[in-house]
């Protein structure tokens, strides 16, 4: 039940993530907020890596790395956006669309055999859920799914890389830190700095996503 039980807890923080998310950019820009969460979760990474006894394998390492861009840096960006356009319940009943590109992603890169059922019934609920009532996809709506493509591949790459080098720990810490650095070069680039200040309670919220 271990792993089950990991899978639960996943779920249930996510859904603390994105009220925390809204709450948090009150006070920030998406590319901001993202900025601050990535920061914390990088420095929480770091410290547990240093703990461990690491094997470096240079392939594992570059997956690591690509996997994280999708997921901590262009998916949770996307997934920022749309919640700071159409709200946290809309976003995540699309992020909620995840099993329909993982069927989608996971038969040709990985030789799985998905059930379909399962990834049309989603769909089918994340236009209920959408309000939609025509199969119009505003820009916030592609958005949104533009987070789940990404967070998808994120999760078939980064599991590539698993198998040649099976450390979820050094999987996540290099996947952030390269997100953390494409952050830190985009603000700085775009003269984004003076925006790096924020209120107390919005960093907060921030750091504790």
């Amino acid at each position: 039940m271990i792993l089950e039980t990991l899978a639960l807890t996943t779920s249930l923080s996510s859904a603390l993530n994105s009220i925390l998310i809204a709450k948090g950019m009150k006070g920030a820009s998406p590319i901001i907020a993202v900025f601050y969460s990535i920061l914390a979760q990088t420095i929480i990474l770091s410290a547990l890596i240093l703990t461990r006894t690491l094997t470096l394998n240079i392939i594992a390492v570059i997956l690591f790395a690509v996997g994280g861009l999708f997921s901590s840096g262009i998916g949770r960006l996307f997934y920022f956006i749309s919640i700071n356009k159409i709200g946290v319940a809309r976003s995540s009943a699309i992020i909620g669309s995840s099993p329909v590109f993982t069927v989608i992603l996971s038969i040709p890169l990985l030789v799985e055999q998905p059930t379909i059922l399962g990834a049309t019934a989603v769909t089918i609920g994340i236009i209920l859920a959408s309000g939609a009532r025509e199969f119009k996809i505003e820009k916030a709506l592609a958005i949104a799914l533009a987070a789940t493509l990404s967070y998808k591949l994120s999760n078939i790459i980064s599991k590539a890389g698993l198998q040649i080098e099976p450390d979820p720990y050094l999987s996540a810490q290099v996947g952030a830190t390269v997100s953390l650095i494409f952050f830190l070069v985009y603000i700085i680039s775009t003269n984004q700095r003076n925006s790096i200040k924020v209120p107390k309670t919005s960093l907060l919220y921030l750091i504790v996503t």
